[in-house]
């Protein structure tokens, strides 16, 4: 009956009600004795949560009063200044109040009186965890990883949403290509009809001869290669009859790991995601027949048919205004693509000034194909004899003579962020690229230079040998190269205590050439979110060149367990012209029998929300003021409320700013501030960049500094206290750009980038202004004074805390 009349009438939208209440009156033995408080059993139980939770919900008081002996029921407003009104009490009347604007007194005259009572509620409070603060540990702990690495701390670029299309029918999702990888299925198969007559091309055994390849496998993917959504991508039908494989798989890979990654085709337009893509041609980069239509062969050819324009029509279809680049070093070329978008995602430390790669980019897509349409590559392969005879790549094994040919496309989004997110697929930690110069020879591999890249990438990751797990390797399956790269890896990874798994994607999808490092990548994402190691398929009897003597490795022929719930994995790859990349990868396990990532609030100190009046964080159940961790006043273990405010209190403002009285109070008082420091308080700001300190000066003992400050030019300064000058015990505001209002933080450690600021613009200060800043420790509030007279007062609170947000 109330909900179509609720919202319009008493502003609010009813969700539920309670379950009826039987209300008797109390006998004499019954009467509540002076005194008796909620146990402390009571309030770890979370009775006391319960019961706010309820005086927040409830809108509509309820009575329905049935066998009565007389009596009267007396409702009391809120304004104090208005009326109360008494009702007497009638058997068959249905009294509804606002419970929220009055309360009441019910006073029967009979012991067998009864009423039926119930309340209409508002919904729950809907909580969504914005960021979860304290030791790493802590929150690890919280989210069930309980061995293994802890999440890395600091900037890393996390990748969110995924596109693949890769052989062994591993399309659509990545669960398909991990299902692919975990059964060691060899995704090798004939070439098909479908793109070309491999046996008008091969000739076998002694047969072959130049001109000809002699193999007739490879790793294809299960999709049409040749069909396209050209309506949705804005791509005129003439453009597309003739639009090279490698661009329509790039485009719909591209836009498949954005919208995994919660963006829509409408979300994109001018959004400032860099583009990075590996690729190095492929059989359709010819010139135009006559049968594909001679007007439109002139018209779009170059855009169409060109692999230089692949980067370019990915930005053009989507609008995306971020910067773009397309990398060629054969082999390596999409893990050398990444590692120049990494470049660019990288940020400057707070001690360094910007440098020249430094272009503010937080977003960017990475990506890499390469198709197989056409017999050309494999012909050009057989004649240094490149090519595996057998048909397979037998990475690792005595076998090894060549590698095949692989063929997909794979995408997907990263952003840089200040710490790990968990709605991150994994999180890369650390990338380089290098060349080997001047080698042997421009193709051969060069052990010394793939070690320093590995090096490169472990140093930004701040890894050392025996954390990493496990490493996917380039593993082409040569007699050359697999020695080489498994010499590189022992002498960067031997010292060690633990094996580490070495595995290789090549002897499951074939070598997918330009796309083969993002492949790689995206398989030791997969691997390390379910902290096991894939198989190496086609490994019987291990290459007797390989040089593993007293190297604590394993060489998978199984699936095998990481024996963590989180851990680390390198991917390498190397390009036969001598570029060479490397990526460090994090994950904690999502999936499988070690599986993390169930948020336990048990595990939690405090669930925070921000004060709207002094910005500082509040329990979002009862709004006590959080302290800060390193506080006398900080509370470990889960807090559960042990006050309930007055009737009609409100919860929405922290526990400092309440002055009002207290149905149930805490069972102590709130303790007054830490020790006043010894040493002297001093003031960096934006006035000298922040390069001097200056000290404040003593008034009225050992308890109230000040300083005086001028403004500049620019009417607008930050800047924050220190004790002792060192920024680890910093006094600053709980939020940036700290107002008149913002609470008080400090001394403490985590104070990078948190000021206060003086802005005189509104107030049309002129600039050289004088302002005096006084500092007074030990109150609940401290004053900084403007020579103008102006009064600015900052609540003073310590705070380390889960900040959620609550939609009321």
């Amino acid at each position: 009956m109330m909900l179509p009349l609720a919202p319009f009438a008493l502003d609010f939208l009813p969700h539920s009600r309670t379950s009826s209440m039987v209300r008797l009156p109390l006998t004499s033995g019954d009467v509540e004795k002076p005194g008796q408080h909620v146990s402390d059993e009571d309030i770890a139980s979370g009775l006391v949560d319960d019961h706010i939770q309820f005086l927040k919900r409830r809108r509509l008081c309820m009575f329905l009063m049935t066998a009565t002996g007389g009596g009267e029921l007396t409702l009391l407003p809120k304004d104090s200044d208005a009326p109360s009104v008494a009702l007497p009490i009638v058997a068959g009347r249905l009294v509804v109040f606002r419970h929220g604007r009055m309360s009441y007194a019910y006073s029967p005259q009979a012991a067998t009186d009864l009423v039926l009572q119930a309340w209409v509620l508002t919904a729950p409070e809907q909580l969504k965890i914005l960021r979860v603060e304290g030791d790493q540990r802590s929150k690890d702990e919280m989210y069930g990883l309980l061995s293994g690495p802890n999440t890395p701390e600091g900037p890393c670029v996390n990748v969110f949403g995924i596109g693949l299309n890769l052989p062994g029918d591993s399309h659509g999702s990545e669960h398909n290509f991990w299902a692919a990888c975990v059964a060691g299925t060899d995704g090798q198969v004939k070439v098909p009809y479908a793109r070309f007559d491999i046996d008008e091309y091969c000739r076998v055994g002694d047969d072959w001869q130049l001109g000809y390849s002699y193999t007739c496998h490879g790793g294809f993917v299960g999709q049409d290669i040749y069909a396209f959504d050209n309506e949705f991508f804005n791509v005129p039908k003439e453009e597309a009859f003739i639009l090279a494989p490698a661009s329509r798989q790039l485009l719909e890979k591209g836009y498949e790991a954005l919208f995994n990654s919660g963006f829509r085709k409408k979300d994109l337009r001018g959004r400032r995601i860099g583009v990075y893509i590996g690729h190095s041609g492929d059989d359709w980069a010819m010139p135009c027949g006559p049968t594909m239509g001679s007007d439109d062969c002139h018209k779009y050819g170059a855009q169409a048919r060109q692999w230089s324009c692949i980067a370019g029509r990915l930005c053009f279809a989507l609008g995306l205004k971020g910067p773009q680049a397309l990398l060629d070093t054969a082999c390596s070329s999409a893990l050398v693509a990444y590692g120049v978008g990494h470049t660019a995602l990288r940020r400057c430390q707070a001690f360094q000034s910007n440098c020249g790669a430094d272009s503010g980019l937080s977003e960017a897509l990475m990506a890499g194909a390469n198709l197989m349409p056409g017999p050309g590559n494999y012909i050009n392969l057989s004649g240094p004899h490149m090519l595996s005879a057998a048909g397979r790549c037998f990475t690792f094994n005595a076998t090894a003579d060549g590698f095949e040919r692989g063929e997909g496309a794979s995408a997907f989004f990263v952003r840089s962020q200040d710490m790990d997110s968990r709605e991150a697929r994994a999180a890369v930690i650390g990338a380089c690229m290098n060349q080997d110069g001047r080698s042997a020879s421009m193709t051969a591999p060069n052990g010394p230079s793939q070690q320093e890249c590995i090096r490169g990438s472990m140093r930004e990751a701040c890894l050392e040998a025996n954390q990493v797990t496990c490493g996917e390797l380039h593993g082409t399956g040569t007699a050359l190269g697999d020695p080489i790269e498994v010499g590189a890896l022992r002498g960067v990874m031997q010292n060690r205590n633990i094996p580490m798994l070495q595995t290789s994607a090549k002897s499951l999808i074939g070598h997918l050439e330009a796309n083969a490092g993002q492949a790689g990548m995206i398989k030791c994402m997969l691997m390390c979110s379910a902290c096991a190691g894939t198989p190496n398929c086609h490994l019987q009897v291990l290459n007797p060149h390989l040089d593993v003597n007293g190297y604590p490795t394993i060489f998978d022929t199984e699936i095998c367990d990481y024996g963590n719930q989180s851990g680390y994995s390198g991917v390498s790859s190397f390009g036969f012209g001598g570029a060479n990349a490397r990526a460090d990868i994090f994950a904690a396990a999502s999936r499988g029998a070690r599986k993390t990532g169930a948020l336990d609030l048990e595990k939690v100190d405090y669930v925070t929300l921000s004060c709207p009046f002094d910005e500082g964080p509040m329990h979002h159940i009862d709004g006590r003021e959080v302290p800060l961790a390193a506080s006398s006043r900080y509370q470990r273990g889960r807090y559960r409320a042990n006050a309930i405010r007055d009737e009609f209190a409100s919860y929405d403002y922290n526990s400092s700013l309440y002055d009002g009285q207290y149905q149930l109070r805490p069972p102590t008082a709130e303790q007054s501030c830490d020790e006043a420091p010894t040493e002297p308080i001093f003031i960096v700001g934006s006035w000298d960049a922040f390069q001097e300190a200056r000290e404040m000066q003593p008034v009225d003992g050992d308890r109230t500094w000040t300083a005086l400050v001028q403004l500049g030019e620019t009417r607008c300064e930050r800047f924050q206290l220190r004790v002792g000058n060192d920024k680890l015990r910093a006094i600053y505001p709980a939020v940036r750009n700290g107002s008149t209002r913002t609470r008080v933080v400090g001394p403490h450690h985590q104070g990078e980038g948190l000021y206060w600021m003086l802005d005189g613009r509104d107030e049309e200060v002129p600039a050289g202004s004088m302002f005096r800043l006084t500092f007074g420790w030990g109150l609940s509030v401290f004053q900084i004074t403007v020579c103008c007279d102006l009064l600015v007062v900052f609540t003073v609170a310590c705070c380390c805390f889960v900040v959620a947000c609550c939609d009321l």
